[in-house]
């Protein structure tokens, strides 16, 4: 740092015989300068030079990474899946109780499984005292809640088996959701009689 002042003063001032000192940046002439002033001068500028901050550097730093958000199906949670198994191949009826983990709402859209030709979404509506099941195109869950299909009346519609079912085996069935995402479930074959099973 040293070099550098000395440097610095012996470009910006000429000292001549007389004592007058110019300064070839700026045109400045100043007469008559004591040398010790000229020195004062010089190290108040090499002192201002000393104590600058380094300029800013012009790259920008990096963002921190953000998460990314999770699908529809990693926010729902199965917490019970079963069927009501029925003899004579007709249709069965599929319930599950899904429980909404995330902070915004999840929509089931559809459901299929490999060893039904159909399955579809219904719901058992009773007006003025008759029963009928009405097909559902979408099923949402609002953020943080509980959905029971038969406390609600919902059920799978499963048509046409592919093949016999084992009375205490299980169904693997794909669940669909609004934002393309998918959760395979195992559904428990119960028989007619026996209990639903609880939480």
């Amino acid at each position: 740092m040293g070099i550098y002042c000395m440097a610095h003063a012996i470009r910006h001032f000429v000292i001549r015989r007389n004592m007058n000192v110019k300064t070839r940046d700026c045109g400045t002439v100043i007469d008559r300068v004591p040398p010790h002033a000229l020195l004062g001068a010089s190290a108040l500028v090499c002192a201002a030079l000393s104590l600058s901050p380094p300029p800013a550097s012009s790259a920008a730093a990096p963002s921190p990474p953000t998460r990314a958000q999770a699908t529809q199906a990693q926010a729902a949670q199965i917490k019970v899946a079963w069927v009501r198994w029925l003899p004579g191949g007709v249709p069965l009826a599929g319930y599950a109780t899904l429980a909404n983990v995330s902070g915004q709402s999840i929509v089931l859209t559809s459901a299929t499984s490999a060893a039904f030709h159909d399955v579809s979404l219904h719901q058992t509506v009773q007006t003025g005292g008759t029963v009928r099941m009405s097909p559902l195109d979408r099923i949402a869950i609002a953020p943080h809640a509980v959905l029971d299909f038969e406390a609600r009346g919902i059920h799978l519609m499963l048509m046409q088996p592919r093949a016999a079912l084992d009375p205490n085996g299980a169904i693997s069935i794909i669940l669909h959701f609004a934002d393309g995402s998918s959760l395979t479930v195992p559904f428990q074959v119960r028989t007619s009689a026996a209990a639903p099973p609880s939480d």
